[in-house]
């Protein structure tokens, strides 16, 4: 009787076992889907904003910009309208980010707080906000845009080969 008893006890504690692991081993393996699929989702946002500076030019802009003020000392403003939110799978998704392997959370974070604040001097620009600043004033911003947009290209360039190393194979 005591080895009948044992017997059940024991192919209870594996099936509560064996139960218990298949639906963990599920929960892992879906969520490393989702993990890949969100991954790929920041890669294809990321790249599209580094194409689309590169196509139109803004950090040559900026720069040639900058030389015209040093050189003439006249307030030269520069409006680039961004009528559209590019950043939708960040806004959708920040909450998410944890799910990702360190250091890609800290790295998407710090590049999209820069594309941000990127997105708000241009709004500033664009809206007036800026218009009565000096040249001095103006090259400041300017020069503190261009850091912006090549801290946000070098955390971008980091983050695409992050996800491809890691969440593209």
């Amino acid at each position: 009787m005591a080895a009948d008893l044992y017997s059940v006890a024991t192919g209870g504690t594996i099936g509560a076992l064996s139960g218990f692991l298949s639906n963990f081993l599920i929960e892992y393996l879906k969520s490393k889907k989702i993990a890949k699929h969100l991954a790929q989702s920041f890669l294809g946002e990321i790249k599209a904003l580094r194409t689309i500076t590169e196509a139109r030019g803004y950090i040559d802009e900026l720069k040639q910009l900058i030389a015209q003020v040093e050189k003439s000392n006249e307030p030269i403003l520069y409006q680039v309208k961004v009528r559209k939110d590019y950043l939708v799978i960040y806004k959708e998704n920040a909450a998410r980010i944890g799910m990702f392997e360190e250091p890609l959370p800290e790295y998407l974070a710090t590049f999209y707080t820069l594309t941000n604040s990127i997105f708000e001097d241009l709004e500033s620009l664009s809206d007036g906000t800026f218009s009565d600043r000096s040249p001095q004033s103006l090259l400041k911003c300017y020069k503190e845009m261009l850091t912006l947009f090549e801290g946000a290209s070098a955390y971008g360039e980091k983050i695409i080969d992050i996800i491809k190393n890691k969440y593209c194979n």
